[in-house]
C-alpha cells in the first residue's frame, strides 16, 4: 500500500483502502438507503395530496442535495489541490458545511414541529366555522351549565397532553375554547366588512393557507437572513476573544459555552417581545372590531356575538347558501383590486430583507418629493352575497406586513442558528462543564432552544398570520381560496356521481349506507358529526380530507352545528338513484338556461367523474320518455 500524501485520499480505492472493505461498507450503506428511500417515497405518496406538503418536501430535498453538492465539491477540492485535511482551513471549512446543514435540519424541524402544533388549533377554527353565531352561543351557554370548574382545566390540559389525533374528534366548542373561538368569530366578521368578502367566503381556510405558505417560507434562508445570522456569529465571537482576554476570568475556558448562552437568551427576550406586540396588535383589532376596549367591558364579546348573529339571521338566505357563483365573483374582484394596487409598487426582489429596504428607500423619496394627487377610490363595492357594501378601516401601529415578516422569519432562524452553533461550538464540553458545575449547567443550556420552538414560535406564527391578514389582503391565499372554492362548487356537483357508481360498480345498494350510518348513530339520534359521514361516505367513492369535506357539506346540506342529519345525505342519493332507475342509467341534464346534456353512468376509471356540469348553470335531471308536467317535477326535486 501506498503512502505518502495521499494516504488519506478518497479516490485511490486499492491503494490506501482494499476494494472488499468499500463494497463490504457499499453493502451496508445500500441497506439503509434503500430503507430511507422507501420511507420517503411512501411519505410523498402520502403528501401529494397536499399540494403544500408536496412544495415543502420538494424544498427540503433541494436543499438537502445542494448541501450535499457543496460537501462533495469540499471533497474534490481537497483532493485536486493536494490540500492537508488537518489544517486549520481545511477544519474550518468542512466545520462550516456540517454547520450550515446542521442549520437545514433544524429549520426543517422547527417547520414541523409548527405545524403540528398548530394543526389541532386549525381543525378546531374550522369546526368553529360551521356553526353559526347564534348556535355557537348556544353551545357556549349550555357548555357552562354543564361543565364546573374542574372540567375545564381538564379540558385546558387536554390541549396540551392529549395527541392532535384523539383530540380532533372531541366536541369542537369547549367551555375553555370558547373566548378564543369567540374572539375568531367577531374578527372574521371585521375582516368581511373591512374587505367587503361575501359571507360565505372560508375564512378558516384563508388562515390556514396563509400559515402554510409562511411555513413553507420558513425552510429557505434569505440572502438578507443570512447577512444577519453571520452579524449576530460575527458577534458571537468578539464576545468570546473579549471573554477568553481576560486571564482571570474563571469563565474564560468556558468562553464559547457563555457568550452562546447569552445569545440564545437574547433570541427567547426577543421572541417574548415580538409575542408581546402581536398580542397587543390583536387586542387592537378586536377593540375596533367590538367597538370598544373589550377586555375591561365585561361581556362585550358576547354583545357583540349577539350582534353578529342577528344581522347574519337578516341577510337574505341566497346571500348565505346559494349565491356560490356570486361569491366567487365577489372574491375575484378583491383579488383584482390587490393586484392593481400591486403593481404600483412591485418589488424587484424575491428576498424580503431587500424588499424592506427597497420600500424604506420608496418612502423616503415620496418624503422628498410628493407624487400628484389621485383620485380617491370608491370603498363601496358591489353587493354580490357581501357581508356589507360600506368597507371598513383599521391601523395597527408599527405593523407593516414585510417588515413584520423579516423580523418573525429572522427571529425563527436566529433560534436555528444558535442551536446549530450550540451543536458545533459546546455540545464537546457538555462532560467538563457538568464536572464543573453540576447538571442543571448542562440543562440550561439547550432550554431557549427548547422554549423558543415549543412555546412561543406557534403563537407568534398564529398571532402574525391572523395580524397580516386581516390588515392586509394576502393575495396568494386569498387566489388559492378561490380555486379551492371553485373546486368545491365542482365537488358539489360530484358528490352524488361518485358515490352511485361506486354502489353501481361493486352492486351495493344504499342500504349498506346506511346501515353504516346507523352503526355509527348507536343511540339513535338521527345525527352524525361531519368527520363521521365523511370517514362512511369515504368507503363507497367519495373520499376527501376533513377540510376539504367540511367546506362542500356547507353547500350541500343544512348543518345542526358540527352534525349532519344523515337522512339528509340518504335522500340526495335516494332521489337520483331513483330517477336514474328509471331510464336505464342514462338521464338528461337541463340546465336553467334550457339547454340539455345527455349523461351515461359508465363506470369511472379514475378519481374525478367524467361528467362536470357548468358551475354557472342549476341542472336538474329529467325521463325523456315522461310528461312534461312530470318532468318539471323530478327538475324541482333534483337542483342542487
Amino acid at each position: 500500500m501506498a503512502g505518502g500524501d495521499n494516504s488519506g485520499s478518497l479516490f485511490r480505492i486499492g491503494d490506501n483502502v482494499e476494494l472488499s472493505r468499500v463494497l463490504g461498507h457499499i453493502s451496508v450503506l445500500v441497506v439503509f438507503v434503500i430503507v430511507l428511500e422507501q420511507g420517503l417515497h411512501r411519505l410523498g405518496h402520502h403528501v401529494k395530496r397536499y399540494p403544500k406538503y408536496n412544495e415543502m418536501m420538494s424544498k427540503i430535498y433541494g436543499e438537502l442535495m445542494i448541501l450535499g453538492l457543496i460537501g462533495l465539491g469540499i471533497k474534490i477540492a481537497k483532493e485536486v489541490a493536494h490540500l492537508d485535511p488537518y489544517s486549520k482551513n481545511m477544519i474550518a471549512v468542512q466545520a462550516a458545511d456540517i454547520l450550515v446543514f446542521v442549520l437545514a435540519l433544524l429549520l426543517i424541524l422547527q417547520a414541523i414541529s409548527i405545524f403540528l402544533q398548530l394543526r389541532y388549533k386549525n381543525i378546531q377554527i374550522d369546526k368553529a366555522e360551521l356553526l353559526s353565531s347564534s348556535r355557537l352561543l348556544e353551545e357556549f351557554e349550555r357548555h357552562q351549565r354543564a361543565a364546573g370548574r374542574f372540567s375545564q382545566v381538564v379540558a385546558m390540559c387536554a390541549r396540551w397532553f392529549v395527541p392532535a389525533k384523539y383530540r380532533k374528534r372531541c366536541r369542537p366548542v369547549q367551555s375553555s375554547d370558547f373566548e378564543d373561538l369567540a374572539k375568531t368569530r367577531v374578527l372574521r366578521h371585521f375582516f368581511l366588512k373591512m374587505h367587503g368578502l361575501p359571507g360565505p367566503f372560508p375564512f378558516a381556510k384563508y388562515l390556514r393557507q396563509a400559515q402554510e405558505n409562511q411555513i413553507n417560507h420558513m425552510i429557505e434562508v434569505d440572502i438578507s437572513t443570512w447577512v444577519v445570522l453571520l452579524l449576530f456569529g460575527w458577534g458571537l465571537a468578539e464576545a468570546t476573544e473579549l471573554m477568553e482576554g481576560h486571564g482571570g476570568n474563571p469563565e474564560a475556558e468556558f468562553a464559547v459555552v457563555a457568550s452562546l448562552f447569552g445569545l440564545m437568551w437574547f433570541t427567547v427576550a426577543l421572541h417574548i417581545v415580538i409575542y408581546c406586540y402581536f398580542t397587543w396588535a390583536i387586542k387592537t383589532l378586536l377593540d375596533a372590531a367590538v367597538g370598544s376596549d373589550w377586555k375591561k367591558e365585561k361581556g362585550s364579546l358576547i354583545k357583540k356575538l349577539h350582534e353578529i348573529s342577528r344581522y347574519e339571521e337578516q341577510l337574505p338566505y341566497l346571500a348565505q347558501n346559494a349565491a356560490a357563483l356570486d361569491a366567487i365573483a365577489s372574491m375575484e374582484r378583491v383579488r383584482e383590486e390587490k393586484e392593481i394596487q400591486n403593481a404600483q409598487h412591485r418589488p424587484r426582489c424575491h428576498d424580503t430583507g431587500f424588499q424592506v429596504i427597497e420600500a424604506l428607500v420608496r418612502r423616503f423619496l415620496r418624503a422628498c418629493w410628493p407624487p400628484r394627487q389621485r383620485l380617491p377610490i370608491d370603498s363601496s363595492t358591489p353587493d354580490f352575497g357581501a357581508y356589507t357594501t360600506t368597507r371598513q378601516n383599521v391601523q395597527v401601529h408599527w405593523f407593516s406586513p414585510k417588515p413584520w415578516q423579516f423580523i418573525v422569519m429572522t427571529s425563527l432562524m436566529l433560534n436555528a442558528f444558535c442551536f446549530a452553533l450550540f451543536c458545533q461550538c459546546a455540545l464537546y464540553q457538555m462532560a467538563e462543564l457538568y464536572n464543573k458545575y453540576g447538571f442543571i449547567s448542562i440543562v440550561n443550556v439547550p432550554i431557549p432552544f427548547l422554549v423558543n420552538m415549543i412555546i412561543l414560535q406557534p403563537h407568534i406564527i398564529r398571532q402574525f398570520i391572523l395580524v397580516s391578514s386581516i390588515c392586509h389582503i394576502d393575495g396568494d391565499a386569498l387566489g388559492e381560496i378561490i380555486d379551492h372554492f371553485t373546486e368545491t362548487v365542482r365537488l358539489r356537483a360530484e358528490f352524488k356521481l361518485r358515490v352511485l357508481e361506486h354502489l353501481s360498480h361493486t352492486g351495493a345498494t344504499l342500504k349498506v349506507i346506511e346501515t353504516a350510518f346507523e352503526r355509527q348513530d348507536p343511540h339513535k339520534t338521527g345525527f352524525l358529526e361531519i368527520d363521521q359521514v365523511r370517514l362512511v361516505l369515504g368507503q363507497y367513492g367519495f373520499k376527501l380530507s376533513y377540510f376539504r369535506f367540511s367546506s362542500v357539506t356547507k353547500l350541500l346540506f343544512q348543518l345542526h352545528g358540527t352534525k349532519i342529519k344523515y337522512t339528509d345525505v340518504l335522500n340526495q342519493l335516494s332521489q337520483q338513484e331513483d330517477v336514474r332507475s328509471l331510464y336505464g342509467g342514462s338521464m338528461v341534464l337541463i340546465s336553467s338556461e334550457g339547454t340539455l346534456e345527455r349523461m351515461s353512468f359508465a363506470p369511472l376509471q379514475s378519481h374525478d367523474a367524467q361528467f362536470v356540469p357548468s358551475p354557472r348553470r342549476t341542472w336538474g335531471v329529467v325521463d325523456t320518455r315522461r310528461s312534461a308536467s312530470d318532468q318539471e317535477n323530478v327538475i324541482e326535486r333534483m337542483v342542487l
